[in-house]
């Protein structure tokens, strides 16, 4: 168990409700702008009002990481090969 700075004693498992809750408000948003044309006066509303939320899941992302003893920068880094080589496959189905 881990002391967070804003929830106190906190599990993996509690990172992880907080993540699919954060995950859940982000894509509530998103599908909500799915929809809107891009020159509504309200597209501009909600990217700015969906930022926090953005930031605030990368961030428990970040936190979880952490957590489990990842470096940050070595879990990026994987994520960007792993992408590569799922592109690769895909292109190499076609």
């Amino acid at each position: 168990m881990e002391t967070d700075i804003v929830f106190g004693e906190t599990t993996i498992l509690d990172k992880v409700a907080r993540l699919a809750f954060s995950f859940g408000h982000v894509a509530k948003d998103l599908a909500y702008l799915e929809r809107l044309p891009k020159d509504s006066p309200h597209y501009k509303d909600v990217i700015t009002y969906t930022k926090p939320a953005f930031a605030l899941m990368i961030r428990l992302w970040r936190d979880l990481s952490d957590q489990l003893g990842y470096d940050w920068e070595d879990i990026m880094k994987l994520g960007d090969e792993r992408i590569k080589e799922l592109a690769d496959s895909y292109e190499r189905q076609k």
